[in-house]
């Protein structure tokens, strides 16, 4: 009997001292709020080490990164994003941008045409389809 009650001690300590992956994600909040991006980097990054398939914590993470100008970092992130789901649009297209600011003209113009192809009437996508189109000089297609 006493070997359960300690097991059971054990057991109770073990997961208060842990902390789960919205703590960090809370505290990276609290961070972003406070203009901490690095230490808010490094919640989002504890929160995924814990669950790999927090969609929110890349979303949130590539932002900050974007802030950052780590244009590749933020990519790397969505790119995890939409490998948990590949139903939102604006992920496509916050990607294309980040490509378009690297100047990976024709990756941006393929994220955005994914981005149309899930939502035919997000106008944005078309705008920045069209200005990717035109730094390529594809002037007829850019319209």
């Amino acid at each position: 009997m006493k070997f359960f009650y300690y097991l059971l001690l054990f057991i109770n300590f073990h997961c208060f001292a842990q902390k789960n992956d919205h703590v960090y994600f809370s505290a990276a909040l609290t961070k972003i709020k406070q203009n901490d991006l690095a230490g808010a980097v490094s919640d989002l990054s504890n929160a995924i080490d814990i669950n790999p398939l927090m969609f929110e914590a890349y979303v949130n993470r590539a932002n900050l990164y974007e802030k950052l100008r780590d244009y590749g970092s933020a990519i790397k992130d969505l790119d995890k994003a939409i490998e948990i789901d590949s139903s939102q649009h604006k992920l496509f297209l916050i990607r294309g941008v980040y490509k378009y600011k690297l100047r990976k003209y024709e990756l941006s113009i393929s994220d955005f045409t994914k981005s149309i192809e899930l939502e035919p009437t997000y106008v944005k996508a078309y705008y920045n389809r069209a200005n990717a189109k035109k730094f390529l000089k594809d002037y007829e297609r850019s319209i």
